[in-house]
């Protein structure tokens, strides 16, 4: 939460109590919800959220850019080229290392250090303190993988797709390592991206990529219209309230020129 005088001067015409009200609400409803995402993360290990590229559960970009940064600035490496077969020589190893802390060499082609004394012994703190201490005190889960599915899919079919998507983890044998990548509506349909596939796996992701295009993505009835623009499938009485005028009703001609 912002302070105020932050605040005012990004959002001048806004009310601060409003904000903060809504900050509250926003907040409660995100505890209340913890036992919930504990059982669910519990019965599905793959719904525990995680970032998708670096697979933390917590995620601070500042600390991040900060261990990028000392890298950046504090960390060199010195290939081999004039050599034969590009391998440094004796040396090139002793000149370089002359002016390093804490060299290593990699290969007989590559030695890497840094340039100031303080830098490793920072960047190792650093990120100790961001992949095991932030991680313990933000274990505990406020939502689930599951949450990005469309509500529509997630009544017709929620439950089972997750039931499946288990039992063929269970199958190709590595249901402790599944993790789910991005959950996500995309050209209609209900994509699911994960760490690894297997057979089981992916026959289940398939039929309910299938599945979901013929299912409204609002309420779970049988989808009968397409809207135009940003591709969703739609029943009758959704489609009348969100998007009347830029749908195609399926099975029609001009269905078929829409996807040719």
């Amino acid at each position: 939460m912002i302070s105020y005088f932050k605040f005012k001067k990004s959002y001048p015409n806004t009310s601060y109590k409003k904000y903060f009200m809504n900050n509250i609400k926003y907040n409660f409803k995100k505890f209340i919800r913890i036992p919930y995402c504990c059982y669910m993360c519990i019965k599905y290990p793959f719904l525990y959220p995680r970032n998708r590229f670096n697979g933390l559960h917590y995620n601070n970009w500042k600390i991040q850019n900060f261990l990028i940064t000392l890298v950046n600035k504090y960390n060199v490496s010195k290939f081999g080229g004039e050599a034969e077969n590009h391998e440094l020589t004796d040396l090139e190893k002793e000149t370089f290392k002359k002016n390093l802390y804490y060299f290593k060499e990699i290969s007989s082609h590559m030695i890497v250090g840094w340039t100031n004394w303080w830098a490793k012994p920072l960047h190792t703190i650093v990120q100790f303190y961001h992949y095991y201490i932030l991680q313990f005190f933000h274990c505990i889960p406020t939502s689930t993988e599951w949450d990005c599915m469309e509500m529509g899919w997630k009544k017709a079919f929620g439950k089972q797709y997750l039931d499946e998507l288990k039992e063929a983890a269970i199958k190709d044998g590595y249901l402790k390592s599944l993790r789910i990548m991005q959950l996500k509506e995309k050209w209609g349909r209900c994509q699911l991206y994960l760490n690894m596939y297997g057979d089981n796996v992916f026959k289940v992701i398939q039929k309910y990529e299938d599945l979901s295009w013929n299912t409204c993505i609002k309420c779970g009835k049988p989808a009968t219209h397409t809207s135009r623009g940003w591709i969703s499938p739609y029943c009758e009485d959704c489609v009348n309230k969100d998007n009347p005028d830029r749908s195609i009703k399926r099975g029609t001609e001009e269905e078929k020129e829409m996807f040719l």
